[in-house]
């Protein structure tokens, strides 16, 4: 295991999906208000995603990376389990670092 990554107890996923409902819904409260720029709404999509894929990394008992690239926690999975178009969840990323400022 990397320094950059650590392993939660199993539970914490839970924790990790309840925090990724409320982020989901703070983009559908930000995305209906005409005062908000996108990359607000697309910041909290990109922690809503995060939080999902490590939730799943988490149940699984696997290490979780400490970064909020997505593809680098997608690399983390069996491909085999992954939707069709998982990669295409890495075009968030920037909304979860440099563009959010």
């Amino acid at each position: 295991m990397s320094p950059l990554e650590k392993i939660y107890v199993k539970e914490y996923a839970q924790e990790l999906l309840r925090l990724a409902k409320s982020d989901y819904q703070a983009a559908i409260v930000l995305h209906q208000s005409k005062q908000v720029r996108e990359e607000i709404t697309l910041f909290h999509i990109h922690q809503a995603v995060e939080k999902v894929l490590n939730a799943v990394l988490c149940w699984r008992e696997q290490a979780v990376p400490l970064a909020h690239d997505l593809l680098t926690i997608i690399q983390k999975m069996d491909p085999a389990g992954l939707p069709p178009d998982a990669l295409a969840l890495q075009d968030l990323t920037p909304y979860g670092t440099v563009r959010r400022y």
